[in-house]
């Protein structure tokens, strides 16, 4: 998956479950409004890392423990307005929610480059 692919997955249920998938290594069934993950333990709830801000600090939590985490909300348009997140030295930049840019931030921390904005 490109940056550019990563910094345009809608909020919701796709972008949780890539997230589930990609950074904590589960794999996902999805069927109608629900989708599980299955991890060591067993089944577990798909979190709505994407479009709930307590779920998206789970995450945050998991880069927390492993180094460096940086959110925070720009004003300035030079750099993007909007909500940043650096994770590990993996930036983006000018999201919409904190939510989302904690995700987009994972997901680059894992699977891309740094310095991307949307």
């Amino acid at each position: 998956m490109t940056n550019n692919e990563i910094m345009n997955i809608p909020a919701g249920r796709e972008l949780d479950r890539v997230i589930a998938e990609k950074v904590f290594g589960y794999e996902t069934q999805e069927g109608g409004n629900w989708c599980k993950c299955k991890d060591k333990e067993g089944i577990i709830e798909l979190l709505n890392y994407s479009t709930d801000m307590n779920d998206a600090m789970e995450l945050a939590r998991h880069f927390i423990i492993q180094g460096k985490f940086i959110l925070n909300y720009l004003k300035s348009a030079d750099r993007g307005k909007g909500w940043h997140c650096n994770i590990n030295d993996h930036h983006v930049h000018g999201c919409q929610t904190p939510a989302g840019a904690i995700c987009r931030a994972a997901l680059v921390a894992v699977m891309g480059d740094s310095e991307q904005h949307v």
